[in-house]
């Protein structure tokens, strides 16, 4: 009985120290850890610069310098904007052509689809910079939206013939009417006979999906078959031209090699696939197993 009550004492105390041992612990650890969390915390403040690479820190260094550096100042409404628009798009003047000379009838045409995303049109830019025999082409940027920040960008361009034309059925020259948001026009989701009910634009013919019209993605569509129709039609220095013409948009990045791939490509052509008139050199796979592909014959 003595020996039964003694193990229990024993017991007892050893699970009491057990116990309090683990308190310990415990609290030492959170006593660490609110040590390091407070070592820590300077870093969360710290400029942006620690976290990104030299190259990096170029690219935003020179992006925030271009852009700071431009006054802001748009025509004061929309007539005025009208008019410069105008005015740009007849003038259809063509940058550093002195510096580089005419377009000759085989070199490429490099058409891209602006918006207002400032710093990939940047970086687009710079990849552009960087490619081979890129002073042998036409850059031809496409505007739906009327902005001195990225004009700034575009004006800087230096190695090779720019021009600027700018899509002139914009929202931002229709905003309150067709093509742009008409008040009238019936809400996306509106059921159709609910339109017929209330007799908005368009009430009879939503698309495929039910939907109706939406200004900002319907601009992008008309935008595209615009700026195609002008360059060939509307442009005197690409009207009767006979060579390439690359369609890029603003947030795409190309690869220092890409003309180079881009001859190469049309020469596979003549043999390979005399009838294509298409030719493609990106992909919009997000997610494509490279090591499989190349295990293939």
């Amino acid at each position: 009985m003595a020996r039964g009550w003694l193990c229990t004492a024993m017991l007892r105390r050893c699970s009491s120290h057990i116990f309090k041992t683990v308190i310990l612990l415990f609290v030492v650890s959170f006593l660490w850890l609110q040590l390091r969390i407070v070592n820590l915390k300077p870093d969360l403040f710290n400029s942006p610069k620690n976290h990104y690479s030299d190259p990096e820190l170029t690219f935003f260094a020179n992006f925030s310098a271009i852009v700071n550096s431009v006054n802001t100042t748009t025509p004061a409404n929309l007539m005025m904007l009208s008019d410069t628009i105008e005015e740009m798009n007849s003038l259809q003047a063509v940058s550093n052509i002195e510096k580089f000379g005419p377009l000759n009838e085989n070199d490429v045409v490099i058409v891209i689809q602006v918006h207002n995303r400032a710093q990939y049109l940047y970086a687009l830019i710079e990849s552009l910079r960087q490619a081979q025999n890129i002073n042998q082409t036409l850059l031809v940027f496409s505007h739906d939206l009327f902005d001195a920040h990225i004009n700034a960008l575009i004006q800087r361009i230096d190695f090779t013939k720019v021009m600027q034309i700018f899509y002139p059925y914009s929202i931002q020259l229709h905003p309150n009417e067709f093509p742009g948001h008409d008040p009238k026009d019936c809400l996306r989701n509106m059921k159709k006979e609910e339109a017929l009910k209330k007799g908005c634009n368009n009430a009879k013919f939503p698309d495929l999906y039910g939907h109706y019209r939406e200004a900002k993605f319907t601009q992008t569509k008309h935008h595209w078959w615009w700026k195609v129709n002008h360059l060939m039609d509307g442009l005197q220095i690409t009207k009767n031209h006979i060579g390439p013409v690359l369609l890029l948009e603003e947030d795409h990045y190309v690869a220092p090699d890409f003309l180079y791939i881009l001859r190469m490509m049309e020469n596979l052509k003549i043999t390979k696939c005399p009838q294509c008139n298409i030719l493609c050199l990106g992909t919009y796979v997000k997610s494509y197993n490279y090591a499989a592909f190349t295990k293939k014959d």
